[in-house]
């Protein structure tokens, strides 16, 4: 889908973010396919409820989530462009894996490597992978209908 204007609803000029459960009601607005999962890519600074920030949002058992770029783009300088970039893809997948998860009914992790494992840092999303555990993984089959 093309890229779409922020609705200015969702600013919060005190903070200086977008609220990421007003941007999340307005993805929702826009239903590409029914009973597809649809997933936005912002690249704003997102908080929600008490929060300081978030990396991600979902509609919990819904079809509708949305992660930002903008926290996930930090990197060490030392790093070239490209191990920049490929830093960003790695963190920008897990988030999306994580907060589509979601989207399935799943719930956070306590498990640090499982790709639901909450994560309030950077450096939790970089010590998470982008599997799911198997505890995870089996629920997931499970509402797919494959088990």
């Amino acid at each position: 889908m093309a890229r779409q204007e922020l609705p200015a609803v969702g600013y919060n000029t005190a903070r200086g973010q977008y609220s990421g459960d007003v941007l999340l009601r307005e993805v929702s607005k826009l239903r590409v396919e029914p009973g597809a999962k649809h997933l936005g890519v912002f690249d704003v600074d997102l908080y929600a409820g008490r929060l300081n920030f978030i990396f991600g949002i979902a509609q919990i058992g819904g079809d509708f989530a949305l992660i930002s770029l903008k926290r996930l783009d930090y990197a060490p300088v030392q790093l070239s462009r490209d191990e920049r970039e490929a830093l960003l893809f790695e963190r920008a997948l897990k988030e999306a894996i994580h907060e589509l998860g979601h989207t399935f009914g799943l719930g956070h992790c306590h498990n640090k490597q499982c790709v639901m494992s909450f994560s309030n840092s950077l450096s939790e999303v970089d010590e998470k992978g982008t599997d799911f555990c198997e505890e995870h993984r089996i629920q997931l089959l499970r509402i797919l209908g494959h088990l």
